[in-house]
């Protein structure tokens, strides 16, 4: 499978995305924050944005209200109806079509990076780990977040399209590890039923 097709397969998922995230997965992602984020550090980056479903939400929670978000994806038609999300709001948000496995993003320039319903998607996830590292500056998080574990959102890849097929999640614990050997400290690291979350944070 190429990054092409992947992209190609998000690019058709455009249009439906925002349908899946409806007001109570949106409060539950803000507990979430509210419970073990506290507050988002400048210059954040959304890795592998999407449509921008947590820009319903970072503003609220930014230690900075100045500071830059940055919306990252693969496809450029699900960042367009980022740009309609960004519009609404008085943040800086800025937009960017890249490869989340080579950020095109100076090192140490990052405060804290979100990736929310991506990590499977990465063809080459040890490359991410490490461009999260490179980019963040001391003390900047590293977070995943699914809204369901990985048994659940494996078997959805597994029914939902050959592009996605395979695209896998490893339990917690193992994620956990694998965060940790590229050199964050884990913060938090949770997996149930309906939710999957681990912060790393550099030193």
């Amino acid at each position: 499978m190429s990054q092409s097709e992947v992209q190609a397969f998000f690019d058709q998922q455009a249009a439906l995305w925002d349908y899946s995230f409806d007001e109570h997965k949106l409060e539950q992602i803000r507990n979430l924050f509210k419970k073990y984020l506290k507050k988002l550090n400048g210059p954040v980056l959304d890795l592998g944005s999407g449509t921008g479903v947590l820009l319903k939400i970072m503003p609220e929670f930014l230690a900075n209200p100045e500071a830059l978000i940055l919306e990252l994806d693969l496809s450029m038609l699900m960042l367009q109806q980022a740009r309609e999300k960004a519009r609404f709001l008085e943040q800086k948000v800025g937009l960017l079509q890249a490869d989340g496995q080579q950020l095109p993003l100076a090192t140490g320039s990052l405060g804290d990076i979100i990736a929310f319903q991506v990590f499977p998607h990465f063809l080459a996830p040890q490359n991410v780990l490490n461009e999260a590292f490179r980019t963040l500056r001391s003390e900047g998080r590293f977070v995943i977040l699914h809204l369901m574990n990985h048994e659940k959102l494996n078997a959805l890849h597994r029914n939902a399209n050959d592009v996605v097929a395979e695209h896998y999640l490893p339990p917690v614990q193992i994620l956990t590890q694998q965060i940790a050997k590229v050199g964050f400290r884990i913060e938090t690291s949770i997996e149930k039923e309906n939710c999957y979350f681990i912060i790393g944070r550099r030193s």
